[in-house]
């Protein structure tokens, strides 16, 4: 009957190889349309060797495992006895697993090994990136100062080397456990037996796995050495003294034991019985527990502990020194703030423009006013506000900026057509001042409408339409039978046929199959609207476009635009990180880095690091997609080893054009970063370090609290055009104030410059240690103090309207300090937040705090140019509140009268907020006409 065997073999072959096709299909497709994105872009390079690498380290070391089980395993079968004796009983569960298995025994060691080489080949698939690094080493040309060696071994070679011992101590025990199972079950080795229980053959192969094992341990042991450089067990991460003069001598000591152990077992081959092999591990367990466990304790507790300062100084110097270095603090400048209390005296034409570029709206405030005045339809939305700077009538101003980017999700009719191919992009521009407000408080706008406009010439936009965005946009269809929307203006729909570079095109029926594949979406492959010259546009999320091209690349939290040459362009900052710099202080950048828009509060870059450098500049341009990589950083190692690997995939810094090269700034999540180790790594004495006598800390942001929106939190730094003291030039700074630990006053502001020609240099301003400069939170505690701005707020934040108070800034000006907060109202149903009042303070606060509508009044009052009277109402044309103190009781009585009519009609029309300013100011007009009457006459006495 072999006939009905061999169709049923057939027919379980066909299911599996039906199964195995369904399960890789999605892998093929993947394959192919990444390929095809990776040649639209240009960077089908990347795609090519990151995954010649991923399949050549998956096949090398998945077939060196293969052979090296499978080699084992034959010697297995050849060492095992030919016959075995039978234990007699028929019910032993390992009688019945030989016979069952019998017949298979020559298939069984490579299937045992194929299955195994799976987990040992996938396992080294995601370490490409090591390995290219390690063939592509640059020189740090400084050498760490233990072991002598350049940095470069650390930083590129030393990861390599440890996923190598990792793997191949995995795959040595992993064969010996297999072998030595293998033995058992087929009978070579016998626990139970009175003599031989292991067989010569057996002891020798053995022995021979076991010794490799020890010489791997060795390797191990070495390896370990380099590990001492990022050791935690002293005051600071790096070598202390106990790894240097305990532990690193332990370890020494142990290489040479796992050299003389894997000898011993070696040796034993020749001898009778486990004599050698059990002084070897004895031995190594003994040196084990007392040179690397006990001795370094004792060192720990009874010579470091006792004067710690002492033997630790020269490595918390290392510390310093390397910690400073990697977080690119070594230049840093240090100057001294000498404030002047007299704001007055500082101010001038140079200062001028530091004040009129101060930012009083806040992103999230500005961007809920951008959506309630400039979304226009609901199938547009504004991301994010970024904050930049533009040429504005000849002078340079601080702008932010928000583009009008597509979002599906408003569409009133969610169609398949609407939605990849009628609605395919989002259409121009918002752009306003940091501190202007127009009519009763709304945002003024220098780019707006659509079509865009705008009288400002460097916000002219010839190019409005954004295909690609921060927000999560599906895929789109383009130059298709149907033509694409751009805005409905007089009833008449505006549309347009894309013309830019980017795409996929949809030249045959197998890539429309593979994208409906892709997508999951039938409609790509039987559209009668697709022809062969329709695109397909994805991976249009800009940070997951960049992370595709460059994958190597860590990338900022916050992409931010820029409108150059009529166009719109993405500029995203890209890092290179490592946790292998010696003496590096280690940090948790999840916890320090944050998104922005999109993913807020999630992290930018995950794990811990203890190097960073903003080594690229990635633009996209938002029309047709295109990436550049420009290299700016060009001293370090890593980016110029990733140059090496892939030599066409980057741009030098030089040919960036000189529009966009205006736009660069400084990246906020490395200043996050650098603040936060600069916190007590500004002291570069061991001895201060080690008391911690100076310790800084960045202050927690009252806005955030006042406003509810959290447990409070730390400041975030903000960009500032300004002028430094003895400068004549306006300077775009990056600034983060700092208070020392457990102290409210500011001491020191720290600057990151953004402009081209300083971008990057680093300034810490202390202020004169004698001299009191008040911390945010103390300013903070100021303005709640304050009587007026407390009973302002209170009318204003009655039921129907929410005062929103901004972020509380520190700027300088000139040799002095002010320090601004912005005051918003919005009214509970949708309302535009209005910027109502600016309080301002000086360092000193000689003119205590004050409130008025705009920024240049608040600081002429805070001078003594203007009456540091409550403001104005914030209405116009009503009348002020409080009556005139001539006026006669029956007229304060009217006047109250008529403020009570007056309320209660604001409280028809649900002005709350006019409604407690009427009520005010009618107990006012009451208490004041109570003491025109004067004191009401005694009654007479009795009888």
């Amino acid at each position: 009957m072999p006939f009905p065997s061999r169709g049923r073999r057939f027919r379980a072959g066909l299911v599996a190889f039906v199964f195995l096709f369904i399960i890789s299909i999605s892998t093929l497709v993947r394959f192919y349309t990444d390929l095809l994105w990776y040649q639209e872009v240009g960077f089908d390079q990347v795609f090519w060797k990151t995954l010649a690498y991923r399949v050549m380290l998956v096949v090398a070391f998945g077939l060196l495992f293969f052979l090296f089980c499978l080699v084992n395993l034959l010697i297995v079968r050849r060492a095992a006895p030919a016959y075995r004796i039978s234990s007699g009983n028929e019910d032993d569960p390992l009688e019945r697993f030989r016979e069952a298995f019998l017949p298979y025994s020559r298939w069984i060691p490579v299937g045992i090994s194929a299955f195994l080489a799976l987990f040992f080949a996938f396992r080294m698939g995601p370490a490409w990136r090591e390995f290219l690094l390690a063939l592509n080493p640059v020189s740090f040309g400084s050498n760490d100062p233990i072991f002598g060696l350049d940095l470069s071994f650390f930083m590129f070679r030393l990861p390599v080397y440890e996923l190598l011992y990792g793997w191949i101590f995995s795959a040595l025990l992993v064969t010996t456990l297999v072998v030595t199972g293998s033995y058992y079950l087929s009978g070579a080795i016998r626990p139970q037996a009175q003599i031989e229980r292991v067989s010569p053959q057996v002891k020798a192969h053995l022995s021979v796995l076991i010794g490799l094992m020890a010489l791997a341990r060795a390797w191990g042991y070495r390896l370990n050495q380099y590990e001492l450089l990022y050791s935690p067990r002293g005051v600071v991460s790096g070598a202390s003294y106990t790894d240097v003069n305990a532990e690193l001598p332990a370890l020494k000591l142990l290489v040479a034991i796992s050299v003389i152990s894997a000898a011993l077992f070696l040796i034993n081959i020749r001898f009778r019985g486990w004599t050698l092999p059990l002084t070897a591990v004895g031995l190594w367990l003994l040196t084990s527990v007392l040179a690397a466990g006990v001795f370094p304790f004792i060192v720990q507790r009874f010579r470091v502990e006792p004067a710690e300062l002492q033997r630790e100084r020269p490595f918390i110097q290392r510390n310093i020194s390397a910690t400073r270095t990697a977080f690119g603090l070594r230049g840093i400048d240090i100057r001294e703030f000498p404030v002047d209390p007299d704001l007055g005296a500082q101010l001038n034409e140079g200062t001028a423009n530091t004040l009129d570029n101060v930012r009083l709206w806040d992103p999230e405030t500005l961007k809920s006013a951008f959506r309630q005045l400039q979304e226009i339809r609901t199938y547009y939305a504004f991301q994010d506000v970024d904050v930049d700077r533009y040429e504005i009538d000849g002078q340079k101003r601080q702008v932010m900026l928000s583009l009008r980017e597509l979002d599906v999700g408003g569409l009133e009719s969610r169609t398949w057509q609407n939605d990849h191919i009628v609605f395919t992009h989002g259409y121009g521009a918002v752009a306003s001042p940091t501190n202007e407000a127009v009519g009763e408080g709304a945002p003024l706008l220098l780019l707006r409408d659509i079509p865009p406009n705008t009288e400002v010439e460097g916000l002219s936009m010839q190019q409005a339409r954004i295909y690609f965005g921060e927000g999560p946009t599906p895929y789109s269809i383009v130059r298709t039978e149907q033509p694409e929307l751009d805005y409905t203006a007089f009833g008449e729909n505006r549309t347009t046929n894309y013309a830019g570079r980017s795409g996929v095109q949809l030249s045959n029926i197998a890539r429309r199959l593979a994208f409906a594949w892709r997508f999951r979406d039938v409609n790509l492959a039987i559209s009668g609207l697709i022809d062969s010259d329709s695109k397909v546009i994805f991976n249009r999320q800009v940070r997951e476009r960049v992370r595709a091209a460059a994958p190597f690349l860590e990338l900022d939290g916050d992409a931010y635009p820029v409108i150059a040459d009529g166009r719109v362009f993405w500029m995203l900052d890209a890092y290179t990180v490592s946790n292998k710099y010696p003496y590096g202080q280690s940090v948790n950048f999840a916890e320090r880095t944050q998104m922005r828009g999109p993913g807020a509060g999630s992290p930018s870059i995950e794990g811990r690091h203890n190097y960073i450098r903003n080594s690229v500049k990635a633009t996209v341009d938002a029309y047709d997609g295109t990436i550049r990589l420009y290299v700016w950083d060009e001293e370090d190692p890593l980016i110029r080893s990733w140059q090496r690997t892939f030599p066409d995939l980057f741009v030098d810094q030089a040919e960036m054009p000189a529009s966009l090269r205006a736009h660069i700034r400084f990246p906020e999540d490395l200043f996050r970063l650098q603040t936060f180790i600069y916190q007590r790594y500004h002291m570069t004495n061991p001895t201060d370090f080690y008391q911690r006598e100076d310790q800084w800390v960045i202050p927690t942001d009252p806005s955030r609290t006042a406003n509810q929106t959290g447990a409070g939190g730390e400041i975030d730094p903000y960009y500032v055009l300004m002028r430094l003291p003895g400068s004549d030039e306006d300077e775009y700074k990056l600034i983060l104030p700092m208070n020392p630990r457990n102290r409210p006053n500011m001491v020191s502001l720290l600057m990151a410059g953004s402009d081209p020609d300083d971008f990057g240099s680093l300034i810490d301003f202390r202020f004169p240690p004698g001299l009191q400069t008040f911390g945010v939170g103390q300013v903070n505690s100021r303005i709640n103090a304050d009587e007026r701005i407390s009973q302002t707020i209170t009318l204003l934040d009655q039921t129907g309207s929410n005062v929103i108070l901004g972020n509380l800034l520190v700027i300088p000006v000139g040799q002095s300090i002010l320090y601004t907060q912005p005051l918003f109202l919005q009214a509970d149903a949708n309302a535009i937040p209005e910027l109502k009042y600016v309080i301002a303070v000086s360092a000193q606060g000689s003119r205590g705090v004050v409130m008025a509508p705009t920024l240049d009044e608040a600081v002429q009052a805070l001078v003594g140019e203007g009456p540091p009277t409550p403001p104005p109402p914030p209405t116009g044309g009503a009348p002020p509140v409080g009556p005139q103190p001539t006026q006669p009781a029956g007229d304060l009585v009217t006047e109250a009268l008529n403020r009570l009519n007056a309320s209660e009609q604001a409280a028809r029309n649900g002005d709350w907020a006019t409604y407690g300013r009427e009520l005010e100011a009618a107990r006012n007009a009451l208490r004041q006409a109570v003491e025109e009457q004067g004191p009401a006459p005694s009654p007479s006495p009795a009888g």
